[in-house]
């Protein structure tokens, strides 16, 4: 078998799991797995209920209390220097209560979530003007996300290891 067939192989499985993935709910469109993923372990964590259309704007899930959630994921590889870190627009501040940071390893096992209130995000996260569109972000990192983590989590123990 020459490496164009191991890659079209390797395709097919991939395919196959994301077929899957679409019959159990987890894939609703095209997006990123990692997107899909980070909303449905939310959903579970959480108790919550995703949104409606994966395009909605400005929260992703929402808890039986009506709390607002918008999920972040991150999938990088271990050298990279913004690991373990997310940013979050100054205007996004007011359309989620709170936000669920979710860290991936490369492999798509669970490394870290983090769980904060946008006040809290308003306090703790550096803020930094984009270079590019000049739009406000706050910026937050691990030192600072550490205080936040889920820990001891049903949920998140099934996908530390996959």
């Amino acid at each position: 078998m020459d490496d164009l067939d191991r890659v079209v192989n390797s395709l097919r499985k991939i395919n196959s799991g994301e077929v899957e993935l679409r019959e159990l709910g987890i894939l609703r469109d095209s997006k990123e797995l990692t997107t899909h993923l980070g909303e449905w372990i939310g959903e579970k964590l959480l108790n919550a209920e995703r949104a409606k259309s994966s395009s909605q704007k400005g929260w992703d899930l929402i808890t039986p209390s009506g709390e607002r959630i918008q999920v972040r994921t991150e999938r990088k590889d271990k050298n990279n220097p913004f690991r373990d870190s997310f940013s979050v627009a100054e205007n996004e501040l007011s359309l989620a209560d709170s936000f669920l940071f979710i860290s991936f390893d490369t492999d798509r096992s669970v490394r870290h979530i983090y769980y904060i209130s946008s006040k809290e995000i308003s306090k703790v996260g550096s803020l930094k003007k984009d270079k590019n569109s000049g739009e406000i972000r706050f910026e937050l990192f691990l030192p600072v996300l550490q205080t936040y983590e889920i820990k001891d989590n049903p949920v998140i123990d099934r996908f530390k290891k996959i």
